[in-house]
């Protein structure tokens, strides 16, 4: 299990603050819809050294890790459904109420992202800032991510896990963002390069390799290597 640090959490509320105050409409914070991106790669960092941990105390299970995700993540987004379901009742029109709806399913099922990206349209627009669950798209992201690590520190024989996740998460790196790129740049897909994992996994994994790195760097006390590398 990965001890607390202050420093991320630090990080953390920075991020979030300047996505907060982004959508307050403050100029000073004109940029800080890329408080996303920093926590993107918080995450990645996060979750990579939690599973070098495990796997150094010989504690690390495919099956734990993802009770941990749903215990995690699915009561606090209910709660929050459930609140908006609610007041929905009230603040929302027929057909408004109908939409929400359809985005709480996909959110549940973390495709939220996915949703949005077919109905919600620009999310920097002012009608963006009327869908209830619209920042739920995020949260998607990152469990569509999560499904997939685990299995990457499955280890076959005679190969390190730890060069086989570095030498996959540059791969990764360098195939997202130059989709990400293409999206923006060439096809004008600003809601593809926005909402779909194939364009933000490269952000979740830089958080990932920063955490492989720093491994590296402490393996003199970190045990792990002799296991991990090649």
């Amino acid at each position: 299990m990965l001890a607390y640090r202050k420093e991320i959490d630090g990080l953390r509320a920075i991020a979030v603050m300047a996505v907060f105050f982004h959508h307050l409409g403050l100029q000073l914070f004109s940029g800080g819809y890329v408080g996303v991106d920093v926590f993107f790669v918080i995450s990645g960092y996060v979750i990579f050294r939690s599973i070098l941990n495990e796997l150094n105390e010989n504690t690390f299970s495919v099956r734990l890790f993802y009770e941990r995700r749903i215990r995690r993540t699915l009561p606090p987004l209910i709660l929050v459904i459930l609140l908006c379901l609610v007041a929905g009742l009230w603040i929302l029109t027929p057909k408004e109420y109908i939409e929400m709806s359809k985005s709480a399913i996909a959110a549940l099922f973390s495709v939220s992202n996915f949703y949005f990206n077919d109905n919600a349209g620009n999310y920097f627009s002012a009608a963006a800032n009327t869908i209830p669950l619209l920042h739920t798209w995020s949260l998607g992201v990152e469990e569509q991510f999560y499904l997939l690590v685990p299995l990457l520190f499955l280890k076959p024989k005679k190969v390190g896990v730890l060069s086989r996740v570095r030498n996959t998460l540059l791969i990764v790196i360098a195939l997202t963002f130059s989709y990400n790129l293409y999206e923006i740049y060439y096809r004008g897909g600003l809601h593809d390069a926005f909402y779909l994992p194939i364009a933000r996994f490269w952000e979740i994994s830089i958080g990932g390799l920063l955490a492989l790195t720093e491994s590296h760097w402490n393996s003199k006390s970190f045990p792990l290597k002799s296991y991990l590398v090649d």
